[in-house]
Parts: structure tokens; sequence; C-alpha cells
């Protein structure tokens, strides 16, 4: 008699302890693919992300399409959003087409399909913040903004706290010299998204090296908010960040303990 296949929630638990591992910087690859032909959703997104990483971006393209397809019901719209857009860098139409007709039906996530799939808005919103040239008064509203912070106890100066909200003006505002100062004195307080504002002002400085060491100098501060996402997707597919990637840093992404 032949044995019994896992079930469905027996291959959840394998896909979410292997996606775990990954993040942990113990990738099974075998393993997840071995899951991802059991139809497991959480592993055919990994190996997905895997594949971006490794710089297979047809093979990632097809396993993102199809998790669009059948997306997992108990992952988040931060993995959605993810694939739909190894789907879109493909820049192949049809592909493209097929992946939003199918995850418009994926119940509430389908609402992400616009901005992540059918249309390049999202894609736009992100190359202009890679790109943003500061305001003719971007410096008197930056100071004007932390003058006023000084009235307000949570935001004393000298606390993270004042620290993190000077942080965010300056990249707001596109003050790159007050950012790039402030990660130049206290990187360890940077955020994830922080540190992808300092790579795109290192960017428009014309420092790519910097800006790739930036992002690369701990992996531990990407957040995974989803248990199947394992890699940092935009690394790869965002406009501007893309350009930065080579096979030795998807290797090392790869390889390295990471997320929050």
């Amino acid at each position: 008699m032949p044995p019994k296949p896992p079930s469905a929630a027996a291959l959840l638990k394998a896909a979410k302890r292997a996606c775990q591992d990954a993040r942990d910087g113990r990738l099974d690859e075998l393993q997840l693919r071995a899951l991802a032909a059991a139809g497991e959703p959480l592993a055919v997104a990994a190996v997905a992300q895997v594949a971006l990483f490794r710089g297979d971006l047809v093979e990632a393209a097809t396993h993102a399409a199809t998790y669009l397809r059948a997306p997992s019901p108990k992952a988040t719209g931060n993995l959605f959003v993810d694939l739909c857009r190894v789907v879109r860098a493909t820049g192949d139409a049809a592909l493209i087409a097929e992946a939003a007709a199918s995850a418009a039906t994926a119940g509430n996530l389908g609402g992400l399909v616009e901005n992540s799939l059918r249309t390049d808005r999202h894609e736009r919103s992100l190359l202009a913040r890679a790109t943003a040239a500061p305001a003719p008064d971007a410096r008197a509203r930056f100071e004007a903004a932390c003058a006023r912070a000084d009235g307000r106890a949570n935001l004393a100066r000298g606390t993270d706290a004042r620290f993190h909200h000077e942080v965010a003006l300056a990249w707001m505002l596109t003050c790159d010299d007050e950012l790039l100062r402030r990660h130049e004195a206290r990187p360890e307080l940077f955020r994830w998204n922080d540190l992808v504002e300092v790579a795109f002002a290192l960017l428009r400085a014309g420092d790519g090296e910097g800006a790739a060491r930036a992002l690369d100098a701990d992996p531990r501060r990407w957040p995974a908010v989803d248990a199947g996402q394992v890699a940092p997707v935009e690394l790869a597919t965002h406009p501007a960040l893309a350009a930065l990637m080579t096979p030795a840093r998807g290797a090392y992404w790869l390889a390295a303990p990471r997320g929050a």
C-alpha cells in the first residue's frame, strides 16, 4: 500500500520551517523545491525568490506567476506584492497579463494587482524616490521641522527617538547631506527603509558601490513580515537598485542570516 501523501497542513508547516531556515542562513534549496513540486504555495514563493537572487529571472517569474494563480491563504499582501514585482520585472506583457488576470481573483489581495502588476504606478513611485531632487526650500523646511521637534518631550535631543525623527525628515525632504551625515555617525540605528533611502542618496551622488555596501552591511535589518518571504525582492526588482545586483551579492544575501 503506497504511503499516504502529507496533508496540506503538514506541507505548510514544513514550508514555514524551510523558509525560516533560509532566512537564518541555512537554505535547503532541494527541500524547498520538493515542497514547491508538491504544490505548497509558500515554498513556490520561496523558490521564486531564491531563483531571483541566483540571477534566473525567467525561473523566478515562472514560480511567481504560479504562486499568483493560487496564493497561500496564510500569506500577507507583502509576499503577494513581492511576487507581482518579480513578474513585472520580466517586462513580458503576456506573462504579466496572464498573472494579472489570475491574481485579480485572489480574494482581498486582488486589489493589490492594480498598483503592483497591471500598471507601472508603483514602479514609477519607486523610481521617483530614487531620483528625487530636493525642493529649493528643503533645507529650510528640514531645519524648521527640527526646531518644532524641540518642543516635544518624546523627541528630546540626544534620544534615539529624536535621531529617527531627523533621519525620516532628511530622507522625506531629500536632504541627502543630513541623511548621510547621520548614517556615517550612527549606522546601527538605521532601519531597513532608512537604509534604502541612504542607498538612493548615494546613487544620486554617483556612489553605487557605497549604496550596495549600505544595504548589505547587516541583512538582519531587512524586515521579513511574511512567513514566505526569504529575501528582499526589491534589491533585484527596483528600477534603481536592480542595477547594483551581482551574482556575488545575490549569493551573499542567500547565505547571510536575514530578516528582523
